[in-house]
């Protein structure tokens, strides 16, 4: 999902529709080492190559912080 979002970007802002990433709005939890964890400053993700790994609290809390930012 990540490379779909990455690969529109060009697309929606030559329509001149505006892109603002997560960046690191999400504070610490960017930086949890804790546990292994997707998501990047350009938007949630988690790691899940056979669907056997469901997401984390963690990775959830990010994906909610970049809707809650995109529904303002």
């Amino acid at each position: 999902m990540l490379e779909i979002e990455i690969d529109s970007y060009n697309t929606v802002t030559h329509h001149g529709m505006l892109f603002v990433p997560l960046g690191y709005t999400f504070r610490s939890g960017m930086f949890e080492m804790n546990e292994a964890k997707g998501g990047s400053a350009y938007g949630a993700g988690t790691f899940a190559a056979d669907g056997s790994r469901q997401p984390t609290e963690l990775e959830l809390q990010q994906a909610f912080t970049r809707v809650n930012m995109s529904l303002r």
